[in-house]
């Protein structure tokens, strides 16, 4: 046997010792077994993201160690857990004070997997103008934005799935719906018709259940109409306008060299 034929066998040998170039396969696996999609209070603790972890053979692995982490949102989750002699091994996932989707992951040497779970947001406890305040636009038209109300908890956020009941307070006009609901946010829109009569005008939004009241004020316009008018003095040009009531008026001044006003 050369040198070289040497050589390759004992490289060969190696490999197949300490199997491929990558690293050896893996010796245990991690599955989840319960504690996913799970729903949790503001403040409160999960129940137990429980995962298995199982050998080769698919037989339990006892004293394996776990390690969990939030990945996703904030919170906190038991750092660490040993599997037991039925491979089992879990962690308890607790909430701060703000809603919103949470992943935590559950971690061995050879894998990892996620658990994804929600943080819901407590129950109403105010309403909150945040779309389609102080808008312009003329008398008995459409507000180019929707008015919108939010709900929240005690902590800010947005309550989804709640009904606002709307209201006109002053100035006539119409709302599209009586009542609307609150969307992921928290937030329920609906779009207001101004009324006929120019000035300011007012709709209410109650949270329905809670009690609190938000208020939208907007204004309505009159456009200017020209009912007659224009070149009345024609060998004179004008200077200042006033508007006074539902008249307009123009100064006038000099006689423009006595050629009348300019081209």
């Amino acid at each position: 046997m050369n040198l070289l034929r040497a050589s390759c066998f004992v490289v060969s040998a190696f490999a197949l010792a300490c199997g491929s170039p990558e690293g050896p396969p893996a010796t245990h696996t991690i599955e989840k077994v319960s504690g996913d999609s799970q729903s949790v209070a503001i403040l409160g603790a999960s129940a137990p993201l429980v995962v298995r972890v199982v050998d080769v053979a698919d037989q339990p692995a006892a004293d394996v160690i776990v390690k969990f982490a939030v990945t996703v949102g904030t919170g906190t989750v038991t750092a660490t857990a040993t599997t037991g002699a039925d491979g089992l091994a879990s962690a308890t996932y607790t909430a701060v004070t703000d809603a919103g989707a949470r992943r935590v992951r559950a971690q061995i040497t050879e894998g990892q997997l996620f658990f994804d779970l929600r943080v819901a947001s407590g129950p109403v406890a105010g309403i909150v103008a945040v779309q389609g305040q102080d808008q312009g636009a003329n008398a008995g038209a459409v507000l180019p934005i929707q008015l919108g109300a939010k709900l929240v908890d005690g902590w800010g956020n947005g309550v989804p799935g709640m009904q606002v009941a709307w209201s006109v307070m002053s100035g006539g006009g119409a709302l599209a719906a009586d009542t609307t609901v609150s969307d992921a946010n928290g937030v329920a829109k609906v779009l207001r018709t101004l009324g006929a009569r120019a000035g300011g005008q007012f709709v209410r939004a109650i949270a329905v259940g809670a009690g609190d009241t938000a208020l939208f004020h907007s204004t309505a316009k009159k456009p200017m109409t020209v009912l007659a008018g224009g070149n009345n003095v024609p060998e004179r040009c004008t200077s200042d306008l006033w508007v006074a009531g539902s008249y307009a008026y123009t100064g006038t001044w000099g006689d423009c060299g006595g050629q009348g006003p300019p081209a």
